[in-house]
């Protein structure tokens, strides 16, 4: 997966939620070669019992005793008795002690149960993966103003959404700039509609169509590979990825790409390009995340557990994880901490 001097932007796996518990996924690792080890970190409300199982795995011939499960005090089952706050947060180390010979997208179940339950499903590649994140661990890449340093810091997060929803990723409502994507029940993108003005560009794994069909492009395809003007915007395409930007007052460069996971399916990403870090007039997930009164602490503790370090978003403390991400640190933060006082279902939509 690309890193893009914009955003970077895939999908995370579905929150289930059965009654008024909680889990909120803070750390998942991209992918864990053989050999090697990786965390699951998470936080959720006072619980007493909270079990980890395998659910499944693609391609198929995956053995699910090549990878061991440990959780905290052992065994795959936390016993937790520390209900001085709210929430709690938990660890699942995985182990990978097999010498995989492919790529495996497995799905885990983290189940957590006291006066009510609630249930994630997580996903990790394990093996030889090509490439870190790119079907496992989907998730936002954003650059904001760190009002702890005064810098830029890159900050990543987890969005939670269910099959055929709209997430609002993108508003500029003075230029009326809208950037919307669809889940599809793969839990990646599989459609992005981008208007600018009157205008609607829509793009799925097949095609993309231009001011609802007025000009239709089809992927892998050269034709446009220089900017090309049409009814007042801009566009160009190589092969698998097309940029589309305003004829006039240019300053941002909308991209979708194509690509395909371990299993050959195709999904869609999106990037902007031409973003800095005032999101003054911008709404939408990035515009109300870059708007908020963020602090990101350095972790000066080196004896830290998992990276921990301090994050202060508007006034209310929280906890974010020193993580790499398609080969750039960012600091990993619960989408929903970055939103506050909003959450993400806020910027959710069911139907268009």
């Amino acid at each position: 997966m690309k890193v893009f001097s914009g955003f970077l932007l895939v999908f995370s796996l579905t929150y289930i939620s059965q009654s008024l518990a909680q889990i909120d996924l803070l750390q998942n690792p991209q992918s864990i070669p053989s050999g090697q080890q990786g965390d699951i970190v998470f936080r959720f409300r006072i619980s007493d019992r909270c079990s980890f199982r395998f659910l499944s795995a693609t391609p198929d011939g995956f053995d699910p005793a090549s990878v061991s499960v440990v959780g905290m005090g052992g065994g795959n089952v936390l016993n937790l008795d520390d209900f001085s706050s709210s929430f709690l947060d938990g660890t699942f180390t995985l182990s990978v002690n097999a010498d995989l010979n492919a790529c495996y997208k497995v799905v885990y179940r983290l189940f957590c149960t006291s006066y009510s339950e609630a249930i994630q499903d997580i996903a990790v590649c394990v093996g030889p993966c090509p490439s870190a994140g790119v079907d496992c661990d989907p998730h936002f890449n954003q650059y904001i103003f760190n009002r702890e340093t005064n810098e830029t810091t890159r900050i990543c997060y987890d969005v939670i959404a269910e099959p055929n929803q709209y997430l609002e990723i993108f508003t500029q409502p003075k230029m009326e700039t809208r950037l919307m994507g669809q889940m599809k029940d793969d839990y990646y993108m599989h459609k992005i509609i981008l208007q600018l003005g009157d205008g609607i560009i829509e793009a799925d794994v097949d095609q993309i169509l231009i001011f609802t069909g007025a000009r239709r492009l089809l992927w892998n395809s050269i034709v446009h590979d220089r900017w090309t003007p049409f009814r007042g915007i801009l566009f160009k395409q190589s092969k698998n990825t097309v940029e589309i930007k305003r004829y006039e007052n240019d300053e941002l460069t909308f991209g979708i790409v194509r690509s395909r996971d371990s299993v050959g399916k195709y999904y869609l990403d999106v990037f902007i390009n031409g973003l800095s870090t005032d999101y003054s007039g911008l709404d939408g997930l990035l515009g109300r995340i870059g708007n908020n009164r963020i602090s990101v602490y350095p972790n000066v503790q080196s004896t830290a557990i998992n990276g921990k370090t301090t994050v202060v978003v508007n006034g209310m403390k929280t906890i974010g994880y020193e993580t790499d991400r398609y080969g750039k640190e960012c600091a990993f933060i619960n989408v929903n901490d970055l939103l506050t006082p909003k959450k993400l279902r806020d910027y959710i939509i069911k139907e268009l």
